[in-house]
């Protein structure tokens, strides 16, 4: 067993490890050896030479320093924000906690007698195979919990994040992991007596320090969740303004053709006219005449905004849709859902031979459920994470949110959105449930 000299070794080793696991994430200063290598050095010389003294309030006081001095190592050897370090750090020494609470309660379990580093006196003598069990338990452990920390905590970080919670959580986390990981510790093994009462004790202080993480980490998803919405929001009022221009612009094409239509007839009885540009005038006008007509006037105006654009590079869209039974989405809904799932299927037939430039966007109303299918091919590997496709473009400010959109607008109206991967196929489908069909259905019924 270690003397709490060699103890406070072992610490630093045990923390500076995790750390380096969570700051992995964070932008480098220049010169980030040349830096790290002294910081090192100085803080083992303090780990060194800071004196031992067997009390509560001392022991506590060192461990807050040897933090202190890792938080600004970190701080001088990385450029990025401080509440981004801070937050690395301490999640980073609650975890180390855990494991060190973990070891110390099996090893309590498997060996009586086991003794205390920090009560000072003579410690007492193991065998060799106590010993060994000492070793293996602190190894597996450490082990156990640093890679389930990885995998669960610093995976979800992303490269150059934004940790910043606000100060006042900062402020609430950073007092917990103070009193919770180093003070409260401190006076429990000082100051609680009794075998059963220092392993509840340490469960105890174990349960809070996991739920210090739960809290931190739940922080994390919930601002990372309403930068989402928020965006999210932005694009959604963006395509409002797209589709009122795109309506506005359709309509006065429309009109516009109709009237061209007439006039070329009027013409086509001119002997001196030609033929042959007259018919060619027609066939473009026509292709505004000849979009699908589903029943539902904004479906109609994304898909001929979406066929024209097809047409003119070799993509084929075969629709078949009710949709009269979208009834009950808003204009812009439609717009935001339909343009986005016909731009992603357009983006991946692209690039694929002419032959297999082929989406197929079906609409179905079944009772009070409206299922919506579009199919189409790709080339490559589609990732998905949590069922999410996740985006192959460089610039990923806005892209990727046009999936999380169309969830969005689904869940608005009771519905799910589902991707389905077959071979090179992409199927995407969309289920929502008509409630003003269901509420009409009940009233027939009554």
């Amino acid at each position: 067993m270690l003397s709490l000299f060699w103890y406070k070794f072992q610490f630093m080793i045990e923390l500076l490890i995790i750390e380096a696991m969570f700051v992995s994430r964070l932008r480098r200063r220049k010169y980030f050896l040349l830096r790290l290598i002294p910081c090192i050095i100085i803080i083992f010389t303090v780990v060194t030479f800071f004196p031992l003294k067997y009390d509560a309030l001392y022991n506590s006081f060192m461990f807050l320093l040897f933090f202190v001095l890792t938080l600004l190592m970190v701080i001088f050897c990385f450029r990025d924000r401080l509440w981004n370090v801070l937050f690395c750090c301490l999640a980073a020494y609650t975890v180390q906690h855990v494991a060190y609470l973990l070891n110390t309660i099996l090893i309590n379990l498997f060996i009586d007698d086991y003794g205390n580093v920090y009560q000072g006196g003579e410690l007492p003598q193991l065998t060799a195979g106590q010993n060994a069990v000492i070793w293996i338990v602190y190894f597996a452990c450490y082990l156990m919990v640093y890679a389930e920390a990885y995998l669960l905590l610093i995976s979800i970080i992303p490269k150059n994040p934004d940790l910043q919670l606000g100060r006042t959580v900062m402020i609430v986390i950073c007092g917990l992991v103070i009193i919770v990981d180093i003070v409260f510790n401190m006076y429990t093994v000082y100051n609680t007596e009794g075998t059963l009462a220092v392993f509840l004790e340490e469960v105890y202080n174990l349960i809070i320090c996991l739920l210090v993480l739960q809290m931190q980490f739940q922080k994390l998803r919930q601002k990372k969740i309403l930068e989402d919405y928020d965006v999210i929001q932005k694009i959604l009022e963006k395509e409002q303004m797209q589709y009122k221009h795109l309506k506005d612009n359709m309509n006065i094409i429309n009109v516009k053709c109709h009237d061209l239509k007439h006039q070329l007839r009027a013409i086509r009885h001119d002997e001196h006219s030609d033929l042959k540009e007259l018919k060619q005038v027609e066939q473009a006008i026509s292709i505004y005449q000849t979009a699908a007509r589903t029943g539902n006037e904004t479906l109609d105006i994304v898909l001929m905004d979406k066929l024209l654009y097809c047409d003119k590079n070799g993509i084929n869209i075969t629709c078949i849709a009710d949709g009269q039974s979208l009834s009950f989405i808003s204009e812009v809904d439609i717009y935001s859902l339909f343009g986005n799932a016909l731009d992603n299927a357009i983006t991946a037939v692209e690039p694929l031979p002419e032959q297999y430039r082929d989406i197929k966007l079906t609409v179905k109303n079944i009772g009070d459920v409206v299922h919506v299918r579009l199919e189409n091919r790709f080339k490559g590997k589609i990732r998905l994470e949590d069922g999410v496709p996740v985006t192959t473009k460089k610039n990923k400010q806005y892209h990727g949110y046009g999936f999380l959109s169309m969830q969005m607008i689904a869940a608005k109206y009771n519905g799910k959105v589902k991707v389905d991967v077959d071979g090179d196929k992409f199927i995407l489908n969309v289920v929502f449930v008509n409630e003003r069909a269901r509420d009409l259905k009940a009233g027939v019924a009554i």
